[in-house]
């Protein structure tokens, strides 16, 4: 909501009063618009980038046979 600064002055206190309060809520209810929508973005692009780099865990008996094929099986 935009005033004319004149058109402000020359208004009464009482609604001066009443209708800078009433901007200034507009204000701080636009604000926190943003920052919900900015935070569920940033929570999606974290959700993206967890699933470009998926953690791969291999069984023992896996990871056993394959340092004994890659002769990594000896004990020093």
């Amino acid at each position: 909501m935009e005033i004319d600064q004149c058109l402000l002055e020359s208004l009464p206190l009482g609604q001066r009063q009443r209708l800078v309060k009433r901007m200034r809520c507009e204000q701080i209810k636009a604000y926190y618009e943003r920052e919900k929508a900015f935070q569920k973005q940033e929570g999606f692009l974290k959700r993206l980038k967890h699933a470009k780099n998926p953690k791969v865990h291999f069984n023992l008996a896996d990871m056993i046979q394959d340092a004994i094929i890659h002769h990594n099986d000896k004990e020093e």
